[in-house]
This record gives structure tokens, C-alpha cells and sequence, in this order.
């Protein structure tokens, strides 16, 4: 399993000889941030895309330097820390300079709430629902307290720290479960729902073992009887252990719901296993978000463009493994925050996607006494799977952009 950015590399310099090099600047308001990760994509020869992932430093700038004969950059975006959006743009100089807006906090609802169909806040929301976090760890983070640390697998070994070593759980966990601690701060879609996390990364971020996934997996749906497991992860290779785990859950009554993956091109696995349900990214042309969040992920292919402002994030997969979509591209989410002040920050991708419909699909399930009667076994999952589906509208793009459509609840 790769870093949960997706070939997100740390960057190293090409030789002096044959490189060019790119100064990427992260500012807001005029105000370097320095708390910023920065990332130029490049297109390798072959055609591949690899993201390149630097800190930024004082002035909120880092310099990536490449070599024409090798690979060629295509994109470069920012990542600020908290409380900015993520910016990006794809016309590449010796210099790019982004602008990231501050956030605006007013929650508990966002737009992508609404968008799912949930108008109204309600804390109890999922409750009586058991989901599963597979990712980098949770917190800490004061809307997040209620989260269970079941520790980190790591190499088979688990051990007892599962707290966040980067932002990428604890942003899951939040668009799933949030619970706002202050005015303003943004409410996952479950707020009500029993939410448990496994970190599977280690300190390196090199990247989560397959067989440490699938361990995490078992330990969720046979121990802690979890309903859903979120799984906002992603490989491009399959792996045999992690099918029969996923199938196995599955015969207990656990629903995996995996991220298509963030490349342009075929989902990716798990979500490419018919046990798991497949999520891709969609952006939509609503008022609010930053443009420069969108522009980063609109694609330029009109095909892609669906109905009342949906269209394929550029940052997703996507294919007929799909099966369905959800927002991935200017929405908010919780980031740790040893200070305990309630931090947020943009996220865009199939990740987060992933994770609105797993809170989507708790919070239904919760008040559903017909799957709430049903013994742990494949019926239940197979409840859950097909109820999902029956939530779903088409956004007007082809079935292998958003599968079934987008989920929603109805009154």
C-alpha cells in the first residue's frame, strides 16, 4: 500500500547538469505559509504520474528540480497545514506562485452535506453503528475524542499508539464522525456512529504492508464486529490476502468501502474487488469553494462534465469497478492539533470521497430497524451494499465515472 498521498514521493534533487529547476510559493492574502506542503506532478516517459512532495520553508516556498530527458511537470499544487484552502494550477514556469484562501468556517453543514442530502445537523446521527478506520491514525483532535485508538499495526506487530503521524486519518475520521467542540467547526455525516482506528503506516510513511491492511481488516470485522470499514487507501497491485479478507468480513456482516485511487486511469485495489464498494471523486461548481481547490481538479475532457455542476475530479479513478460517487475536491476536514483547538483543512481526492459515504451510509443504517435485525453474516453486508445503491441518482457522467450515481438521503 502506497502513501495515502498517492505516489507521493519526497522530493530529490536531479543532477545539476541536466536539471531545471521550479520555485513553488504557498501564500495566502499576501502571507507566505509555511506550514505548507508543496507537490509538482511529473509525467514520465513511460506516461506515468509521480507527485513529488516537499515541506515548504520560511518564505512558504521549495524548489524541485528535474530532468527534461526524464520526466516533465504537469501540475504543481499547495497543501496548506489548517485553516487555508488547497490551491494548484497546471500552467508550469520557472516560478508558480499559489494563492490559498482562508477557510470559511461555518458549520455544522457544508455544502458537501447538503449535497449528500443531510440539511439538518443531528449529533445522534449513526448511532448504533460500528465503523472501522484503516489509515495513518486518528487525532489528536478535540472533535474527534470519541474515536477508539485500537493501536497501529505495523509489520505484523500491533502495538498501542494510534495516533495520526500525518493528517490523512484523522481527516477521514472527521468527514465520518466529527463532532463540533466550537461554533463553526464542521460535523462528519455520522456524528453519532462508533468509530474505531487502526493506524497502518509507519513513521517513515513509506507506505502500509498489504498483509498489515488485511490483518487490520479481520481484526475489525470478527473482534469488533465493525459494520463498515472505511478504507481510504489505495495500490495499484492486487493482493490475495487482502480479497480473502475483505470476502471473509463480508461473510460476518462487514461492508468494505474502498477509494478508487487518485490516478487518472483504472480503479485501483481494494476497491477493484467485487467484496469492496468503489468510490470516485466528483467536483462540483457550487458557491464557496476555493477556485484555485477546483481548478486543480476540473477536468478539461467536457465527457467529464456531468449535470447542475458535477464533474470527474481529475483526481480519481475511475472504470466499471465503480460503484458510486461522491464529493472529492473542496471540502473540509478535521487535521490533528496537539494545542486542542479544533483544526480543519482542505482535502481533495477519492479519499475523502470514500469517506462521505461511509458516514453517508452509517448514518442511513442507523435508522434502518430491518438491518438492524439482521444476524453478522453476508446478508447483512449484501443490506447494506444494495442500500447504498438505492440512495444513488446519476449526476449525468457515464457509469464509469460515477457508477451508480451520487448517494443521498431523502426525507
Amino acid at each position: 500500500m502506497p502513501h495515502p498521498f498517492p505516489n507521493a514521493l519526497l522530493h530529490k534533487k536531479a543532477s545539476a547538469v541536466s536539471a531545471h529547476e521550479i520555485r513553488v510559493t504557498a501564500c495566502s492574502q499576501g502571507r507566505p505559509l509555511s506550514d505548507a506542503y508543496l507537490f509538482v506532478d511529473t509525467r514520465m516517459q513511460d506516461g506515468t504520474v509521480v507527485k513529488h512532495m516537499q515541506p515548504a520553508d520560511r518564505s512558504g516556498s521549495a524548489e524541485f528540480a528535474f530532468d527534461p530527458s526524464v520526466d516533465t511537470p504537469v501540475f504543481a499544487g499547495a497543501a496548506p497545514a489548517s485553516g487555508h484552502w488547497y490551491a494548484a494550477d497546471d500552467r508550469i514556469g520557472a516560478r508558480i506562485d499559489l494563492d490559498c484562501p482562508p477557510l470559511v468556517m461555518d458549520g455544522p453543514l457544508g455544502w458537501w452535506h447538503r449535497a449528500l442530502g443531510i440539511d439538518v445537523y443531528d449529533q445522534d446521527l449513526g448511532a448504533g453503528i460500528n465503523v472501522g478506520l484503516i489509515d495513518s491514525g486518528v487525532g489528536p483532535q478535540p472533535c474527534l475524542s470519541h474515536v477508539r485508538d485500537l493501536g497501529a499495526l505495523i509489520n505484523g506487530k500491533l502495538v498501542p499508539d494510534g495516533r495520526d503521524i500525518f493528517v490523512h486519518g484523522t481527516m477521514m475520521a472527521g468527514l465520518i464522525a466529527a463532532r463540533p467542540v466550537e461554533k463553526g467547526n464542521y460535523a462528519g455525516l455520522a456524528p453519532g456512529a462508533d468509530v474505531m482506528s487502526i493506524r497502518v503506516y509507519d513513521k517513515a510513511m513509506a507506505g502500509a504492508q498489504p498483509t498489515d491492511v488485511a490483518e487490520a481488516i479481520t481484526l475489525m470485522a470478527n473482534v469488533e464486529k465493525a459494520d463498515l470499514i472505511n478504507l481510504s487507501l489505495s495500490d495499484v497491485a492486487p493482493s490475495e490476502v487482502q480479497q480473502r479478507v475483505i470476502r471473509q468480513a463480508r461473510s460476518v456482516g462487514t461492508l468494505c468501502i474502498a477509494a478508487a485511487g487518485d490516478d487518472p486511469g483504472p480503479v485501483q485495489y481494494p476497491a477493484q474487488y467485487a467484496e469492496t464498494v468503489a468510490v470516485s471523486a466528483l467536483g462540483c461548481d457550487v458557491p464557496g469553494p476555493s477556485e484555485g481547490t477546483l481548478q486543480a481538479t476540473r477536468p478539461a475532457d467536457t465527457g467529464k462534465i456531468g449535470q447542475q455542476g458535477w464533474f470527474l475530479s481529475t483526481m480519481t479513478s475511475y472504470g466499471p469497478a465503480l460503484t458510486c460517487a461522491a464529493p472529492g475536491a473542496a471540502v473540509i476536514a478535521t487535521v490533528p492539533s496537539s494545542s486542542g483547538v479544533p483544526l480543519y483543512a482542505s482535502v481533495i481526492g477519492s479519499s475523502p470521497a470514500t469517506a462521505l459515504v461511509t458516514g453517508l451510509l452509517a448514518a442511513y443504517l442507523s435508522r434502518d430497524a430491518e438491518y438492524n435485525g439482521l444476524p453478522r453474516d453476508h446478508r447483512r453486508a449484501d443490506y447494506a451494499e444494495k442500500a447504498l445503491r438505492t440512495l444513488c441518482r446519476s449526476v449525468g457522467l457515464a457509469a464509469d465515472y460515477e457508477g451508480q450515481g451520487l448517494p443521498a438521503l431523502s426525507d
